[in-house]
């Protein structure tokens, strides 16, 4: 991080003379920050990240561990283990209103599952950057989680967020779809 040097030690005195200058009977600001570890990442998701690392862009081959669709059943349990460690910082780090609190059941919720992957993986690439611009993306992307997330468990999401977890609201109408569409796949093969 050259370049960064001069900039750092600037920070650090900067710091140093507001710890001193804090009055007697109050924390530092500096002191009082309380950001929990991101979560590690499991050896495994380690590797699959180091493989799509060593891709040639000709030949892109590599599982995507954010891709929990086509995940190699031996990586689902290490992922879906990372995942929780991350909702729990995510509500640890970010969850000042109920609208923001990733419910305890996500990943009985694909919707939610398959998005907290993304932005899980999206926040290790984000903070890779030199600059603060992909971090701050990721903010946004942050955000449109919480919309998404709200907006998909509808009524449903003060009583998940309390763990209380029902069914799937829609499943009738699923279940309706599906019988529709194998009735309209049965017509189409008699023809």
């Amino acid at each position: 991080m050259t370049g960064y040097s001069g900039g750092m030690t600037a920070l650090s005195e900067a710091t140093s003379i507001q710890d001193t200058a804090t009055p007697p009977g109050r924390t530092s600001i500096v002191r009082a920050i309380d950001v929990p570890e991101w979560p590690d990442l499991p050896e495994l998701v380690l590797e699959l990240l180091q493989d799509i690392e060593s891709e040639r862009d000709d030949e892109p081959a590599g599982v995507r561990p954010w891709d929990l669709a086509h995940l190699p059943e031996e990586a689902r349990e290490p992922v879906g283990q990372w995942l929780h460690d991350v909702a729990r910082w995510l509500n640890r780090s970010y969850a000042w209103q109920a609208e923001t609190v990733i419910p305890p059941c996500w990943p009985q919720h694909p919707h939610i599952a398959l998005d907290l992957a993304v932005i899980a993986f999206g926040r290790l690439l984000s903070y890779q950057s030199a600059t603060t611009t992909h971090p701050a993306r990721w903010h946004d992307d942050l955000q449109a989680f919480y919309h998404r997330t709200s907006l998909a468990l509808g009524t449903g999401a003060s009583d998940c967020r309390a763990g209380r977890h029902e069914t799937r609201p829609a499943a009738v109408d699923i279940a309706t779809y599906e019988h529709l569409t194998e009735q309209g796949r049965a017509t189409r093969s008699t023809r």
